[in-house]
């Protein structure tokens, strides 16, 4: 076997010209190229970062997050599963509009009974999360509360008739790191101020023992909240 003979099956015609599948296609493709460069036709590979490639990938729209748009103090993950919106102002109007009038029983003798006046102080960060349709409000808040301190009726008064009773009794509450985290029992210290207090008509009980009587009732002060929270998820 010659030497041309061991080149991919190749031959050697009359003429010396070496013959064969590949020197036949080798052949024809230069030929197709001095074709295409006559008739001006740019030839090599065209990058992708322009042409008509480029030109159809920039066309091509990005995909557009599932669910509704943000809205003022929202924000909605990609996926638009959730939503975690900033309610601070109006849980803070919630608290004004549920505490005062809430009335707290701290003593049958004497009988004494404290009333929640107003909310003077609700400051903090509010939010809610929504979840597969369910509100999960998330909340760091110091909130301050004044209230006054009344005999209880002897009979069932109505609003009117108590609200024109003297009291006892006023001041402030103060409940610091209101809050809705893991083990955390609604606030983490709170105390209780008596900036007035009328002695003669306490029936013998002493300004020391009412703020202890109004600590006492602690538990009351938290279901306040934990209503509160019910309102706010409704926000």
């Amino acid at each position: 076997m010659s030497d041309d003979e061991g080149v991919s099956g190749s031959l050697v015609d009359a003429s010396g010209k070496k013959v064969g599948h590949h020197y036949a296609w080798a052949a024809e493709t230069a030929k197709r190229r001095e074709e295409l460069a006559a008739l001006g036709v740019k030839q090599g590979p065209v990058a992708l970062s322009g042409g008509p490639a480029a030109a159809s990938a920039a066309a091509t729209p990005s995909p557009v997050p599932m669910g509704p748009a943000p809205g003022a103090g929202s924000a909605w993950n990609a996926a638009g599963t959730w939503e975690d919106r900033d309610v601070s102002g109006k849980a803070a109007g919630a608290l004004r509009s549920l505490a005062p009038g809430r009335s707290v029983q701290l003593s049958s003798a004497p009988a004494l009974h404290l009333r929640v006046v107003s909310v003077p102080k609700c400051d903090g960060s509010v939010t809610l999360v929504f979840s597969r349709g369910k509100a999960k409000p998330g909340f760091e808040v110091n909130a301050e509360l004044s209230y006054e301190v009344h005999p209880t009726p002897a009979e069932a008064a109505g609003a009117e008739a108590e609200g024109a009773a003297v009291p006892i009794g006023a001041g402030s509450l103060h409940f610091e790191e209101l809050s809705d985290s893991e083990g955390s029992d609604m606030f983490a210290s709170w105390r209780v101020d008596v900036t007035s207090f009328n002695e003669a008509a306490a029936e013998g009980v002493k300004q020391d023992a009412l703020r202890r009587l109004i600590r006492d009732r602690v538990e009351e002060f938290r279901l306040l909240f934990r209503d509160w929270v019910e309102a706010v998820k409704k926000l």
